[in-house]
């Protein structure tokens, strides 16, 4: 089970790797993203301020300066998978995860009842995350979690709804550049870059 702890943990092995210069800085990131991106899923349809404080908290440059290490290390495709993940972070925080369960609960009656499992496991993972946690509720978190889990490998195998909760592909993104170069321009405390993006089309 990921707390926020685990998170900033994750945090403090990037910062310092990228201090040292060690070569696990990039995977550091992956993980930090990793929980990030965990965290997220199992906190849930939280409204709460506090929790979309602590995401916010999270991300601030996180996703930034994954990508300039990304960069650096000449893994651009790396690079822009884990700027979009941290992105992603944000704004399904903002959503609420509202549009793909609707989707997925249009998509036919098994469709809704995953979507309502998987809401009522959220909340009530949410609300024991919520409250101080003691040994019996650690270990019913963890039986939540479990259940959880199923629950979206259940929808993942849906038709259309196999990167459920999933961060992007670069090649999902590159469709992105089907009209058109896409310019990502990233600003981080340890570098500047730019980095444009094609879609290449095979003949």
């Amino acid at each position: 089970m990921i707390l926020h702890h685990d998170i900033y943990t994750a945090k403090s092995w990037a910062t310092s790797a990228e201090q040292l210069k060690h070569s696990s800085a990039l995977a550091a990131y992956r993980t930090a993203l990793r929980f990030l991106d965990d965290w997220q899923h199992a906190a849930g349809l939280s409204s709460s301020s506090h929790h979309f404080d602590l995401v916010r908290k999270a991300t601030s440059s996180l996703a930034m300066d994954a990508f300039s290490c990304g960069v650096c290390d000449g893994a651009l495709m790396t690079a822009v998978e884990l700027v979009e993940q941290g992105r992603a972070v944000f704004w399904t925080q903002l959503a609420r995860f509202h549009t793909p369960l609707d989707d997925i609960s249009a998509s036919g009656d098994t469709g809704k009842t995953l979507v309502a499992e998987f809401k009522d496991l959220s909340f009530r993972l949410r609300n024991m995350l919520d409250d101080s946690t003691t040994e019996d509720q650690t270990t019913r978190i963890r039986q939540l979690t479990m259940q959880r889990d199923d629950v979206i490998s259940c929808i993942r195998k849906l038709p259309d709804f196999s990167r459920f909760l999933l961060p992007p592909l670069y090649s999902d993104l590159q469709k992105a550049a089907q009209d058109g170069p896409v310019i990502i321009v990233n600003a981080s405390q340890y570098s500047c870059n730019s980095l444009i993006i094609t879609n290449i089309r095979k003949s």
